[in-house]
C-alpha cells in the first residue's frame, strides 16, 4: 500500500514517503517522518500560489487552507500586522460594526432587508467609518443562513475567512489563479478550477460571485478579492442584483435593445453563462441560471479573457465590448470629445499615449487601433487619434502615507517606479482621495460623463482591457484594415447608464489635484 505525508502548511498529501519538502508549496517538513496512509486521510486539493488551495471537510464546518504565493511565514507576519493595526485603531475593541444600520447603535442586522430587485452599487463597509445605505459587508452579500450554493472567483483568496461566512455542506465552486495548467480539484462538496492562462504575464483577475438561494440567484461583481482586508479595510466597489425564479412560462418583458430581439437581461445572462463556461466551472453553476428571470437587468457585462478576438467577436470582449456598449448607450452616435472621462484604478502599468488615445476612442464608441501591427503603405496608415485627455485617478505618496492604514496597507496599490519614471502623461494623473477621509481605495471605476459608468475588476491597463491592432492590408472596398483585440487577463465588470446608481467615491472638487513632485508624486513600489 502506498503511503503519503501531509504538509502542515497546505495539507497537500505528498507521495514521497521520506520527502523533506512539500512538492506544492515548498514548506520544509518539520515533524517526524511518519507516513499517512491515503485510505485514512480525507482527500485534499493540490494547487499552487495563493489562489490555489487545499480544502478539508469536517463535521461541523468547512475548513479551507491554501499554499502561498510567497512564503507562508511572510504572509502570516503581514496578516498579523494588519490585525494588530485594526485593533490598535479601534483601541482594542473587537465589536463589529454592521452595515445598513439606521444609526450607529447596536443594530445587529447582517442580511439585506429584502432581495435587491434592481441592481445596487455600494462600497465595502470598512472600519472605522459609519455604515450607510451605500455600503455593504461580505456578511450581507453572502447571507449565510439563506444561501444554498455558491460560486466564487478571485485573484486572491483566504479560504479560512471565506469558510467563516458559509454554512457547511453546501455546494461551492471556486475559480482561482494558477500560472500552471492544473486540472479541477474536487473534495466532497467543493470544487476548485483554474481558468487557462496564456504564456507570459497573464492573470485570472475576475471578482465574481454567483450565489443561489431558495427564491433567487444573486450575481455580484466587485473590485474586492476574497480576503478580509479587501472587504473590511480597503475601499472597494460592489455591484449586485438578485434575479427571482421564473414564474410561469416567462418573466417580464425586460429592457429592450435597439435593433435586437433580445433584452439587456437576455444578453447579460448569455454573457455570464459564456464566461462561466470559458472558465470551465462546474456545470451546475451556469445550468441553473436558466431557472431565473433576468428581465429586470439593466447592466451590461464587460468580459476580458486571455485571447485574440477578431470579426464578430471583436465587439464581445475587452476594449471592443466597452466600445460597443458605449455606442449602444449613446444611441449609435459616438460620444463627443468634450465629454469628461475619469478612471479610478489601483494598479497601473505602461501608460503609452497611443493606447490611452485608443482607449478613449473606444470608450466614446469608435474602435481605433493602438498600434499598427504590420508595415503598410502611407495611404493605409490610419490618421493619428487626438492626444489623450482622460483623467487617471491614482493615489499620491502623500494620500497613501496619510491614510488610516498608512503605506503598510497599500500592498495591492501598485505601480512600478521604473514604469512611472518612463510615463509620458503624468499631467493626466489626479490624486485618488476618498470621500471617506483616510480610506484607501482599491476600486476600479470608469466614469464617462453622464453617459455611462463602469465598475469591476479591470485596472486601467492594457493587460486588462486589451489593445486594438490593425492586421494585414486594407481590402478592396473596405474603409479600413481588419482589426483584432489582444487581451492578457481574465476580467469582468459592468456598465450601467449614467445616473443609474453609480457611486463616485473619490473627491472631484478642490482635492482633485494633479500629481506633482515629492510626496505629491504617485505612490510607487
Amino acid at each position: 500500500m502506498s503511503s503519503e505525508w501531509e504538509c502542515g502548511a497546505c495539507t497537500f498529501l505528498n507521495p514521497k514517503k521520506y520527502g523533506l519538502v512539500c512538492e506544492v508549496c515548498g514548506t520544509e517538513r518539520t515533524r517526524s517522518i511518519s507516513a499517512v496512509p491515503a485510505a485514512s486521510t480525507s482527500q485534499t486539493v493540490e494547487g499552487e500560489k495563493s489562489e490555489t488551495g487545499a480544502l478539508s471537510k469536517t463535521t461541523n464546518s468547512v475548513q479551507l487552507t491554501a499554499p502561498e504565493q510567497i512564503s507562508r511565514a511572510q504572509m502570516e507576519r503581514e496578516r498579523l500586522a494588519r490585525r494588530a493595526a485594526q485593533l490598535d485603531y479601534s483601541q482594542g475593541s473587537k465589536k463589529r460594526v454592521l452595515p445598513f444600520s439606521d444609526n450607529n447603535d447596536n443594530n445587529q442586522r447582517t442580511t439585506l432587508s429584502r432581495p435587491a430587485s434592481a441592481h445596487r452599487i455600494c462600497l465595502t463597509a470598512i472600519k472605522p467609518f459609519p455604515c450607510s445605505n451605500t455600503t455593504v459587508s461580505f456578511d450581507q452579500i453572502v447571507q449565510k443562513r439563506q444561501i444554498r450554493a455558491a460560486f466564487f472567483s478571485s485573484f486572491q483568496s483566504d479560504f479560512e475567512w471565506i469558510a467563516n461566512h458559509l454554512p457547511p455542506h453546501i455546494k461551492i465552486c471556486f475559480a482561482l489563479h494558477n500560472p500552471k495548467r492544473t486540472p479541477p480539484r474536487r473534495q466532497n462538496n467543493i470544487t476548485l478550477v483554474y481558468p487557462k492562462l496564456t504564456a507570459g504575464y497573464s492573470i485570472m483577475h475576475v471578482k465574481l460571485c454567483v450565489l443561489y438561494y431558495d427564491a433567487y440567484v444573486r450575481v455580484v461583481i466587485s473590485s474586492a478579492n476574497l480576503v478580509d482586508y479587501d472587504w473590511e479595510s480597503l475601499e472597494n466597489v460592489v455591484w449586485f442584483q438578485d434575479f427571482p425564479k421564473t414564474v410561469g412560462s416567462s418573466g417580464s418583458s425586460g429592457v429592450a435593445i435597439a435593433g435586437s430581439e433580445k433584452t439587456v437581461g437576455d444578453v447579460f445572462r448569455e454573457d455570464l453563462i459564456k464566461l462561466l463556461k470559458d472558465m470551465e466551472v462546474d456545470e451546475w453553476v451556469y445550468e441553473d441560471l436558466s431557472a431565473f428571470d433576468f428581465s429586470p437587468c439593466r447592466a451590461h457585462l464587460v468580459i476580458s479573457k486571455p485571447s485574440t478576438q477578431t470579426g464578430e467577436n471583436l465587439s464581445k470582449y475587452g476594449i471592443g465590448r466597452l466600445s460597443a456598449i458605449a455606442l449602444l448607450l449613446s444611441k449609435k452616435t459616438p460620444i463627443p470629445e468634450s465629454v469628461d472621462m475619469k478612471y479610478q484604478t489601483s494598479s497601473l502599468g505602461s501608460l503609452a499615449p497611443d493606447w490611452l488615445s485608443s482607449f478613449e476612442s473606444a470608450a466614446r464608441g469608435t474602435l481605433l487601433e493602438s498600434k499598427d501591427n504590420t508595415t503598410t503603405s502611407a495611404e493605409e496608415v490610419s490618421p493619428p487619434p487626438p492626444p489623450p485627455t482622460i483623467k487617471i485617478v491614482y493615489p499620491t505618496a502623500k494620500t497613501v502615507a496619510t491614510s488610516i492604514r498608512g503605506a503598510s496597507g497599500a500592498g495591492t496599490i501598485t505601480w512600478f517606479r521604473k514604469t512611472w519614471v518612463e510615463c509620458q502623461v503624468k499631467h493626466l494623473l489626479r490624486d485618488s482621495v476618498s470621500t471617506r477621509a483616510g480610506a484607501l481605495s482599491h476600486c476600479k471605476i470608469f466614469v464617462c460623463g453622464d453617459t455611462y459608468y463602469y465598475c469591476g475588476s479591470h485596472n486601467f491597463t492594457m493587460s486588462a482591457w486589451g489593445r486594438v491592432e490593425a492586421i494585414g492590408r486594407k481590402k478592396k472596398g473596405m474603409p479600413e484594415r481588419e482589426k483584432r483585440v489582444v487581451m492578457t487577463n481574465w476580467e469582468v465588470g459592468v456598465v450601467v447608464e449614467g445616473g443609474d446608481g453609480g457611486i463616485v467615491p473619490f473627491e472631484t472638487g478642490e482635492k482633485f489635484v494633479e500629481h506633482g513632485d515629492g510626496i505629491m508624486a504617485a505612490h510607487v513600489i
